[in-house]
């Protein structure tokens, strides 16, 4: 049971890293740098904001795109898939047998820009297994980045998009996450 909370950590952090990486990879299309000479009198020191918009096929060609590129050597075979909330599936061996592995969360967005996902199942095979117990299992015995708060009461990990130190004063929040209705975006803030 151990190996196996192992890989169901390893699977939630990469699930983390896959968003972050969408966070920035949306970021960094934004925040393409003009050559355009400045003069001291064109220089304007206010806040610019962006609204990208994006649908869940372009962020599903994304996430497989960097599973492809970055899948190492590993015990557990996976794929995150966004429908009508965001679900890792895939298969572990246990017991000398393939089981099938499922997490679900459904995301929502703060009013501050934040996303909070929320646990809708974690099972193994048809075994449901309890989200506070693995979520603590993750909070106690993982190194998460700090904009990540896993929330074992919640059910719910917290992502904490405002802490997130991206290049160039680039701050980014979720604006929509709305899976169901295919409409998700962010919005993008650059400050000198």
């Amino acid at each position: 049971m151990k190996n196996w909370n192992k890989w169901k950590l390893s699977f939630f952090t990469i699930l983390i890293m896959n968003i972050a990486l969408l966070v920035t990879i949306v970021s960094f299309i934004v925040a393409t740098p003009n050559t355009i000479e400045n003069s001291p009198n064109n220089i304007q020191t206010e806040e610019v904001h962006f609204n990208v918009t994006t649908t869940k096929q372009q962020l599903n060609s994304l996430i497989r795109q960097y599973l492809t590129k970055n899948r190492k050597e590993e015990k557990i075979s996976y794929a995150v898939v966004l429908a009508d909330d965001i679900t890792m599936v895939g298969t572990i061996t246990a017991f000398g047998k393939k089981v099938s592995l499922l997490m679900s969360f459904e995301p929502k967005v703060k009013q501050n820009g934040d996303l909070v996902l929320e646990v809708k199942a974690i099972r193994l095979g048809k075994l449901r297994l309890p989200d506070r117990t693995v979520l603590k299992y993750i909070k106690d015995h993982y190194n998460i980045p700090n904009w990540v708060i896993v929330q074992p009461d919640k059910k719910a990990v917290y992502v904490s998009l405002n802490s997130l130190q991206l290049k160039n004063n680039i701050q980014l929040k979720a604006s929509t996450f709305n899976l169901e209705e295919d409409d998700i975006s962010f919005d993008v803030g650059i400050t000198p």
